[in-house]
C-alpha cells in the first residue's frame, strides 16, 4: 500500500511551486486575519501538509520574511523603471498599499533585531533614495524629507494596521494626512496590476 506522505520526494520544480503557493497563501491570510493567524490555516489554504509547510519555512518569521522579500523585490522593480519625477508617487503609492495590506506584518518584520540582509531596512531606503531625489529635483517631494524618514514613516504607520484591520486604508491614510498631507496616495498612481498579483 502507498501512502500519501511516502511518495518520492518532490523536485526543485516542484518544491520551489509549493512554496510560491505557501507563500501567496500566507499573503492572503496574514492581510485578512493578521500576523499571528495559524500555520495549520495557511497549509490548508495552500493545499498542502502542515508537516510539508514547515520543511520549506521552519517558522511564521521565515514564512513572513519571505513575503516581505517578495514585496521589496517587487518595490525594486518599481524603482528601477522610474524614468521621470513622477515615478516616485506610483512607488510610494504602492509601498503604502503594502503597508494597508499586510502592515502587522511589515510592522513585524522592520522590527526584528536578526533580519537577513535581503530584507534589513537599509533596503527599502535604497530604492526609495533615487525615485525620492528625481521627485525633489522637480519639485514634487519635500526637498526635506529623507529615505530614512521615509522608512521611519512607513514603520510607523503599520503599527496602526495592526491595531485596526477593520479600517486599515483610511487609518493609514488619515496618519500619513497629520505626518504631511503630501504622503497619502493619491487614486490612479500606484500599480495596482502588479499588486494585485502579489497580494
Amino acid at each position: 500500500m502507498t501512502w500519501p506522505w511516502s511518495s518520492k520526494s518532490k523536485s526543485p520544480e516542484d518544491t520551489a511551486d509549493t512554496r510560491a503557493v505557501i507563500v501567496a497563501s500566507a499573503r492572503r491570510l496574514f492581510s485578512s486575519a493578521g500576523y499571528m493567524v495559524p500555520f495549520s490555516a495557511i497549509a490548508q489554504d495552500a493545499g498542502v501538509r502542515q508537516s510539508e509547510m514547515y520543511a520549506i519555512f521552519a517558522s511564521r518569521l521565515h514564512l513572513a520574511i519571505e513575503v516581505f522579500a517578495e514585496n521589496l523585490n517587487h518595490l525594486e522593480e518599481l524603482a528601477g523603471q522610474v524614468d521621470d519625477p513622477k515615478g516616485f508617487s506610483k512607488l510610494w503609492n504602492t509601498l503604502i498599499e503594502y503597508v494597508v495590506e499586510s502592515g502587522a506584518l511589515l510592522e513585524m518584520v522592520l522590527a526584528e533585531q536578526d533580519l537577513p540582509s535581503d530584507v534589513e531596512g537599509g533596503r527599502l531606503v535604497q530604492l526609495l533614495t533615487e525615485p525620492l531625489s528625481q521627485a525633489q529635483i522637480a519639485g514634487l517631494a519635500d526637498p526635506a524629507w529623507t529615505p530614512e524618514d521615509l522608512r521611519l514613516i512607513v514603520q510607523m504607520v503599520s503599527g496602526i494596521t495592526s491595531e485596526t484591520p477593520e479600517d486599515r486604508r483610511a487609518d493609514v491614510y488619515r496618519a500619513l494626512a497629520l505626518i504631511d498631507e503630501r504622503l497619502v496616495p493619491i487614486d490612479g498612481e500606484i500599480d495596482r496590476d502588479t499588486l494585485a498579483e502579489a497580494v
